[in-house]
């Protein structure tokens, strides 16, 4: 659904869901409806359900973290897909996805075939282990020589899916292993070479000594002052975040050195030191099998790990840099710079895992909106809802989606639904009849006029002054000085400050500011600050003060989440 102000959006929202308790619609062809009968304004919101009871529950504001709720910009941005590393695979990883969804079927099923028969049915049983057996299944899915190929395989029938559904992506990030993902898709590695090349990675990798990395929450320059020549850089994921990996007994001594000074860093659980010196001796074998695949120049653009910037067509098809993208430190960071630097974007996780979209919101340069696309393995959800709500963010944001794809070969029809919520004023002066200005009409006898000419007549208006009657103190009618209420609200991201939008239209002044790097006034009406500076608050005020805009009300919505303490804190930290 969408409309041209948020008002008009929820009303939009409350007359379909009347609607839907009214009449017997069918809800597929209420959603083909919106999407393929209605134009596309700024608000936007996106809602997936399964059935009529769950559409009106939504629709009516009862659960505001399944609905979709966004502004898109005049300007279309472009889609962007992001694949994870090794470590952000989980047993049942979108296991209904794969028995409900065709396409994502026939992907998964297509990487698998590229295997030995005995690893895929490995990877089939960790994947789509029973719930009874999802604890010891994800323990198994540790091995690299399992997870990395589930991964993958998770990733490029995912990826596929959303394609198919109409999310045509621009381009692709991938981080570490998710380099691969990003090309295959890109047309640089076929599927079958791509699938052996991930296999050999992680059987090479249970090769080389067990090792350790840690999360550090310093700058590149400032880690590389803690480091000895056991230690190397494996990652740098934000301008103040990097990733150590090495020998666990240095790994160790590290952690306990960098607690001692109060510098923030935390254990990855992994236990091979991806991207560091304890690899060279896999680089040979490794180097040996890339030499015999016939790399092509890609057809999507995709950033580079190993530079920071975009992969040219010489490096996509050189073997050598796909041994250093083995051995080198991940830029993650000024891969997210490269792609935001072209053009507005729009980033989406591809696979499990959320950290790259937190990470993409964590530099200087930040996307306009960045998702991701499975849920966590301990929430309560259907893969397909949060797909589809994933899909639904994408067109929210402002991206160009093809609708009549995600229906496949389904037959739907438009129905008849509410049309757009159109917004009235009412005004406080009511028409009068001034005697000044226009005689009364009297009781005379109204009689035909003989010429025809006369029937006929044009209204015209004249100035005149506003009579006494409606200046009186008698008439129920506000001061012309009455000022409007100021109301200064710091929003959330539950659509918690959306619902009071209704509350707040009329005479009243809306003021908006969302959590911020820095102070900065975007317009009259809405600002950014850093909830940690003290200096952004005054400064704040000193400009609402300018403006006199000092406000009567102040909504200070910040501390409203989503309340996801089931992720425990090492949950939230950055993996490979």
């Amino acid at each position: 659904m969408s409309a041209k102000t948020p008002t008009a959006l929820n009303a939009a929202s409350r007359n379909l869901a009347k609607a839907l308790q009214q009449d017997n619609l069918n809800l597929a062809d209420v959603a083909y409806t919106l999407q393929r009968g209605r134009r596309a304004y700024p608000y936007r919101r996106a809602i997936a359900v399964e059935h009529r009871d769950d559409a009106i529950a939504l629709l009516e504001g009862q659960d505001a973290k399944r609905v979709v709720d966004s502004h898109a910009e005049s300007r279309a941005p472009s889609l962007v897909f992001m694949f994870p590393g090794g470590g952000a695979q989980y047993a049942g990883m979108g296991a209904e996805l794969y028995h409900s969804e065709a396409v994502y079927h026939q992907a998964f099923d297509s990487c698998l075939d590229c295997l030995d028969d005995a690893l895929a049915s490995q990877i089939r049983d960790l994947v789509f282990a029973n719930n009874d057996n999802l604890d010891n299944a994800s323990k198994l899915l540790e091995r690299p020589s399992s997870a990395l190929p589930a991964l993958f395989a998770t990733e490029y029938a995912l990826a596929k899916q959303l394609m198919a559904w109409g999310a045509k992506p621009q381009a692709f990030i991938g981080h570490s292993m998710g380099e691969y993902t990003a090309a295959c898709l890109a047309g640089v590695l076929q599927l079958n070479d791509a699938m052996r090349l991930v296999a050999l990675r992680g059987e090479l990798f249970e090769q080389v000594a067990l090792g350790g990395m840690l999360s550090v929450a310093l700058a590149e320059a400032d880690v590389r002052k803690h480091l000895n020549d056991e230690l190397d850089i494996a990652a740098v994921n934000a301008a103040d975040l990097c990733v150590v990996s090495g020998p666990i007994k240095a790994i160790e001594r590290l952690h306990s050195d960098l607690d001692k000074q109060e510098i923030d860093c935390t254990r990855i659980r992994i236990n091979v030191a991806a991207h560091s010196s304890m690899l060279e001796s896999i680089l040979e074998p490794f180097r040996t099998f890339c030499q015999s695949i016939a790399f092509s120049k890609p057809t999507i653009p995709f950033t580079s790990n190993v530079s920071g910037g975009w992969i040219s067509d010489t490096q996509a098809m050189d073997p050598n840099y796909w041994v250093d993208h083995l051995r080198s430190t991940v830029r993650f960071s000024e891969n997210i710079a490269t792609v935001l630097s072209d053009d507005t974007r729009v980033l989406v996780e591809v696979g499990p895992g959320r950290t790259l979209t937190t990470l993409s919101q964590a530099g200087e340069a930040r996307a306009q909106a960045s998702f991701n696309s499975m849920r966590h393995p301990k929430e309560q959800c259907s893969d397909v809802e949060y797909a589809l709500r994933t899909y639904g963010h994408i067109w929210a944001a402002g991206v160009t989606t093809n609708w009549l794809d995600l229906w496949g070969d389904e037959r739907r029809q438009r129905i008849a639904l509410p049309s757009y919520p159109f917004e009235r004023k009412t005004y406080w002066i009511d028409p009068v009849v001034n005697a000044q200005v226009q005689p009364s009409i009297n009781d005379e006898k109204i009689e035909k006029r003989p010429n025809i000419d006369d029937w006929f007549s044009r209204i015209s208006w004249t100035q005149s002054p506003i009579p006494q009657s409606l200046i009186s103190k008698e008439i129920d009618a506000p001061a012309v000085d009455k000022k409007a209420a100021v109301w200064l609200v710091f929003t959330d991201s539950c659509g918690v400050s959306n619902q009071m939008v209704d509350q707040l239209t009329g005479s009243d002044q809306l003021i908006t500011v969302q959590k911020g790097d820095a102070f900065k006034q975007h317009t009259n009406s809405a600002f950014s600050i850093s909830e940690n500076n003290l200096a952004d608050f005054e400064q704040l005020f000193q400009a609402l003060s300018k403006a006199q805009q000092l406000p009567q009300h102040i909504v200070y919505l910040w501390p409203v989440t989503y309340g996801d303490s089931q992720y425990s804190l090492e949950e939230k930290n950055d993996r490979l």
